[in-house]
């Protein structure tokens, strides 16, 4: 019988968390899915976890594949699902029971909704919440001026939208924006947060942003451009170097005078695509010293 949900669960060396990691799958209050985990090529004991999860409960399938990156195991596992909804979720983090079932009423509440991220709570070496924004019109702002606009491995999608767009190797670790750029461009449907926290991001000295911190800021520069370009904005590199680093928080020793006007001028552009990219851009600007 066909599952309702698909779980994508790429694993690289992950013995310290994904016993974690399943067993918060496992108890989600919603129990028609299927949890798929992709061995990278661990050299670790995950293989060895999973197998036993995998005896002890047939909705768990382990996959294997020589290491080859989360990219190619995440378009392989898209490829084994059989689910009408596909959820991403990484090996170190852990979802809350009622993930599933309050992501698959927000879909049953709105036909046009194609991608569901949610707030999530960090824990690891930082506590907190990432606050995502929970309407269509603010997400993708959101993703205008560089950010990536919902947590990856939050997200659950309609099973089309990846039939559409896989993810692609020319964008190493930032795989995700890529992805949130192409399916924003193509209008197919509305991408949104939900209002709860329904899962645990954990930060540790591992995670790829900060392995190939340069990587991904080089990538979601090329992102943004190529965004920008295909929407017709007007922009150079400095324009994109501006919100890809001090507007998201890096150092930054200019005339601020001379920032905000770039900036504001570049908002001019993108607020007749979607106004309110100005409100992001404000509340970035006033973060900054000297503002």
């Amino acid at each position: 019988m066909t599952p309702a949900i698909s779980v994508l669960l790429p694993m690289y060396n992950a013995q310290d968390y994904i016993a974690e990691a399943l067993d918060s799958v496992l108890a989600q209050t919603f129990e028609d899915f299927e949890c798929l985990v992709m061995d990278d090529g661990s050299s670790d004991a995950s293989r060895k976890i999973v197998q036993d999860y995998a005896r002890a409960d047939t909705r768990i399938t382990l996959l294997s594949q020589p290491n080859s990156g989360i990219v190619t195991a995440l378009n392989q596992l898209i490829l084994a699902a059989k689910g009408r909804y596909l959820v991403r979720f990484d090996s170190d983090d852990v979802c809350y029971p009622e993930r599933f079932a309050t992501q698959l009423d927000y879909f049953r509440r709105d036909s046009e909704l194609a991608i569901l991220g949610s707030k999530v709570a960090l824990i690891g070496e930082q506590q907190g919440t990432w606050h995502y924004r929970q309407t269509d019109e603010q997400t993708r702002a959101l993703q205008l001026v560089g950010n990536t606009c919902l947590c990856h491995p939050s997200v659950m999608v309609r099973r089309d939208v990846y039939e559409n767009f896989s993810y692609r190797s020319q964008f190493p670790h930032m795989e995700d924006m890529d992805f949130y750029c192409r399916f924003l461009l193509s209008g197919k449907g509305k991408l949104y947060a939900t209002t709860e926290i329904l899962m645990d991001y954990r930060l540790h000295t591992d995670n790829v942003s900060k392995q190939y911190s340069s990587v991904q800021l080089a990538q979601r520069a090329l992102c943004l451009s190529a965004l920008w370009q295909q929407l017709g904005i007007t922009h150079d590199v400095q324009d994109v170097e501006l919100f890809t680093g001090p507007l998201m928080g890096a150092d930054y020793t200019g005339d601020m005078n001379t920032l905000a006007t770039s900036v504001l001028a570049i908002g001019e552009q993108l607020s007749r695509i979607n106004p309110a990219v100005m409100t992001e851009i404000e509340r970035r600007l006033s973060r900054m010293p000297g503002r």
